[in-house]
């Protein structure tokens, strides 16, 4: 039991590392420090989900069916990618992950009781990351047209 509770912990901090990032990304202070310790959480996170929970069967990890097996391990790879490619393209693939790994984790909240200690904390989670970060991202895009030369004085 404490491993799976060790398992699911790694996998909040995941989540939140990812927020975090997320929002850094969304104000234009991405920290590639904190998507590389990110990402190195979330793999040992499904490196233990695929060893304690699945003994590395392909067969057990589709017992409950391909959906949410697949949205994790799309999401997992552009993680990775995320940790691996440059600025721009980084901060993108962060903001394509959030929302198909917060509709999978609040989804499993609900549906499995092991996790669903996490299902309010990861709803808040989302819900401030959502709008922290599109307000860093508004205030950005503001201060862009500030600085952007005025057309018609040119």
């Amino acid at each position: 039991m404490i491993s799976v509770l060790i398992t699911f912990a790694l996998a909040f901090l995941g989540y939140v590392l990812l927020c975090v990032d997320v929002v850094l990304h969304a104000s234009r202070r991405p920290l590639r420090l904190l998507t590389l310790a990110m990402v190195l959480v979330v793999v040992v996170h499904v490196s233990m989900v695929w060893g304690l929970r699945f003994g590395w069967s392909l067969e057990m990890a589709l017992i409950k069916g391909w959906t949410g097996f697949v949205a994790f391990h799309v999401a997992l790879v552009i993680l990775i990618a995320a940790s691996i490619v440059a600025e721009p393209w980084s901060g993108r693939l962060l903001v394509i992950a959030f929302p198909i790994i917060t509709l999978g984790a609040v989804v499993a909240s609900f549906k499995y009781d092991f996790v669903a200690i996490y299902r309010w904390p990861l709803i808040v989670v989302a819900l401030a990351t959502i709008i922290i970060g599109l307000s860093a991202w508004r205030s950005g895009r503001r201060g862009d047209k500030q600085l952007a030369p005025d057309s018609a004085e040119g």
